[in-house]
């Protein structure tokens, strides 16, 4: 017999929502993986097929960010991320969690 988790999980890959799943858990928690000041000016907005796309809101950190790519992919790896890409674009502040650090 099926436990319930997984009834839940085999409906989310059915429809195709796995990958969403897994950008929410990043997005939840960003700051347990990428430290301020760095994580301030950075969101992941999409993870498609593997490839997380992360958006940064100045050229300056673009230019930082991208110096981590490889310890992203690492980082990241068990939430199914295999390859990350930076872009300009708008950044969505989230409140930190004061007893995460």
């Amino acid at each position: 017999m099926k436990s319930v988790g997984s009834g839940v999980l085999s409906i989310i890959r059915e429809l195709g929502l796995e990958e969403e799943l897994k950008l929410a858990t990043i997005r939840t928690h960003f700051y347990d993986f990428v430290s301020p000041p760095l994580s301030d000016h950075l969101w992941p907005a999409s993870l498609k097929r593997g490839e997380l796309l992360v958006l940064v809101d100045s050229d300056v950190w673009l230019f930082e960010v991208r110096k981590y790519k490889s310890q992203f992919v690492q980082k990241l790896s068990s939430h199914g991320v295999r390859e990350v890409r930076f872009r300009l674009g708008r950044v969505f502040k989230k409140k930190r969690n004061p007893d995460a650090r």
